[in-house]
């Protein structure tokens, strides 16, 4: 299945979108044993992702239970679910991020993209993105801000120590939210915080309550892997803002 093998191998985006394109190969799914060789798959590549390990649990409850007619509400349902999510996230952010006119933020992230371009509708605002290497998904996410009428400039992520000290804030995506408070992110997330931290920016957490990770005994050590992902210390973060 060449939409599997491509969600596999998205080297760039996040994991509101993985989870998304799951959902949609598993929309096309034939029967329960191709949904469970799909899920595996996923799992396999993919367990570095919380929301999607997540989606992948509450898609086994229901295969568990065989409980065929609610896994179908729940797959057709996923992408209001999602947007209800940004709703909520944009709502408990607002309060914090309208104060701000300059932002700087790094690899793409779909909750970020959509609570920028809300924010844009009420006061327009200068967006910074890292090219974050080595996937530059940074600029995918700066396209497609610029799609949305923002004010969007991809930067080096070398130039970040440049550029934080001019914006009001700083924003990041998770991956994954520790039970410590810790996040982990796209690498680049931590030299931001620090650098954040060291001029007095805050920084902020976006990400929906999918992204609370309990259990990590499936984390694996693979340095290909550790390439992409960073972990920020809770003591860095201004606040997590979540649905």
């Amino acid at each position: 299945m060449n939409s599997l093998k491509s969600l596999l191998n998205d080297k760039t985006s996040g994991s509101i979108e993985l989870t998304f394109k799951l959902n949609q190969i598993l929309q096309e799914a034939e029967n329960k044993q191709k949904i469970e060789n799909i899920l595996k798959d996923a799992e396999h590549h993919l367990y570095n992702f919380a929301t999607v390990l997540n989606y992948i649990s509450n898609v086994k409850k229901f295969l568990l239970s065989n409980n065929i007619a609610g896994l179908k509400k729940y797959i057709d349902d996923f992408e209001k679910t999602l947007s209800d999510s940004n709703n909520k996230i944009f709502k408990n952010a607002k309060p914090y991020l309208s104060k701000c006119n300059s932002f700087l933020t790094l690899s793409n992230s779909y909750t970020i993209l959509q609570v920028l371009k809300k924010l844009n509708t009420i006061n327009k605002i200068e967006v910074f993105v890292c090219e974050s290497r080595p996937a530059l998904e940074g600029k995918i996410l700066s396209g497609n801000l610029v799609e949305s009428n923002e004010n969007a400039k991809v930067i080096t992520d070398a130039e970040m120590s440049v550029f934080i000290p001019k914006v009001d804030a700083v924003i990041l995506g998770a991956d994954k939210i520790l039970p410590n408070g810790n996040v982990i992110n796209k690498a680049g997330s931590f030299s931001a915080a620090l650098i954040s931290h060291y001029y007095n920016k805050p920084i902020y957490v976006l990400a929906d309550k999918s992204k609370y990770f309990r259990n990590d005994k499936n984390e694996k050590d693979n340095s290909i892997t550790k390439i992409y992902f960073e972990e920020v210390p809770a003591k860095l973060i201004t606040k997590i803002i979540t649905d």
